[in-house]
């Protein structure tokens, strides 16, 4: 089988986990901070903050804000649904956008329709490692007045020009599920420009303790600033990070030559919608993630594509080939539709999106043999 991602560990990356393991401190110590320190250089960023996983990354993110309760954030209809459950975590409202079937990032036509005095932050999703359009998206945030949360889970190695994504809003979130580029099973990581949210990150992920809030070392009590939470990541995830991140450049080297013969022996398949690397930008290449179209891709249409993809999933699955569907169109799942009266057409290419997209295996370790079959 062909797995639709297979993890590979050097034995240089046991070791470092090994190290810690025999060391006897397992817990958010000194590897955790050597992380985050490179993670910090390797994305040009000033400082970076490392956690349990990608959502409580945003979660951290969207409290580090301090917005007022029921503030409005837009997301992205089309994303995991970790994007949208982040915000009513941080007992905030999410208002949902959708998104262009071209990249499936968020449609900035559609963003500019519902901006209002409201909307208080917006997370623009990285969507497999394609960059959204942030230029546009920080202009808008800047001439209303919001915040801008990346949420760049899928995106290392993601650039718009020559800036990391995650490194251009106030803050910038990232996943290492094991389905992402260095993976530790679970773990997080939080970017910023600013040493105050920065602070106020790392108080918030260790149940609110701020070191410095009172001089009397003993004085324990005035130390818990914040309503905080149990959000450290241990040293044996960072140990096995920043073994993988000192060839992480290599990695992403070799899933864009992936993704280059992918779209290669694929483009004359006029019923497959492949996914594009837009001019001045650098994708990720977490997912290479297809539309398929055995008619025009409408929301009418979706049913008749959908059966077509399904049937492409069964048979690529007895072959051999592990294949996925490429997100959820969160408005659509049971609990958000159910919560604010949504059907699948109202945010329609969201929709089209969860039914109809393929993803096809992409790592770096995929060889060229398993590429052609």
């Amino acid at each position: 089988m062909i797995p639709i991602k297979k993890i590979f560990l050097t034995d240089e990356d046991i070791k470092s986990a090994e190290e810690v393991l025999r060391s006897g401190w397992l817990m958010q110590g000194k590897k955790v901070k050597t992380l985050e320190e490179n993670f910090a250089a390797y994305t040009k960023s000033k400082f970076a903050a490392a956690c349990t996983n990608g959502t409580s990354a945003l979660h951290l993110a969207l409290e580090a804000l301090e917005l007022k309760p029921g503030s409005k954030v837009i997301v992205p209809s089309f994303s995991w649904i970790s994007t949208a459950n982040a915000v009513l975590y941080a007992n905030l409202e999410p208002v949902f956008c959708d998104i262009e079937l071209d990249d499936f990032n968020i449609s900035i036509p559609e963003l500019e329709k519902i901006i209002s005095p409201e909307i208080k932050a917006i997370i623009p999703v990285h969507q497999f490692g394609n960059p959204a359009k942030m230029k546009n998206i920080t202009a808008l945030a800047k001439k209303h007045g919001i915040k801008i949360i990346e949420d760049a889970a899928c995106a290392m190695d993601a650039k718009e020009g020559e800036t990391y994504a995650g490194t251009i809003g106030d803050i910038g979130t990232f996943s290492f599920h094991p389905r992402k580029a260095i993976t530790s099973g679970e773990g997080g990581m939080i970017l910023t420009q600013n040493e105050a949210i920065e602070k106020n990150l790392k108080t918030l992920r260790n149940h609110g303790f701020d070191d410095t809030a009172c001089e009397d070392e003993f004085e324990i009590s005035g130390k818990f600033t914040h309503l905080g939470y149990n959000y450290r990541m241990t040293d044996i995830q960072a140990a096995l990070l920043d073994s993988q991140l000192k060839r992480a450049k290599k990695m992403h080297e070799m899933r864009q030559e992936i993704a280059k013969q992918y779209t290669e022996k694929l483009q004359k398949i006029n019923w497959l919608k492949l996914p594009q690397e837009i001019p001045g930008t650098t994708h990720g290449w977490q997912s290479y993630v297809c539309i398929v179209k055995a008619v025009e891709p409408t929301l009418e249409n979706t049913d008749k594509n959908k059966r077509l993809r399904d049937k492409m999933i069964k048979a690529l699955e007895a072959a051999g080939i592990q294949t996925r569907f490429g997100s959820l169109a969160i408005h659509a799942v049971k609990y958000y539709a159910a919560r604010y009266g949504y059907k699948p057409g109202s945010y329609p290419n969201s929709y089209i999106a969860q039914q109809t997209s393929i993803a096809l295996p992409i790592y770096d370790t995929l060889t060229t043999s398993e590429v052609e079959y």
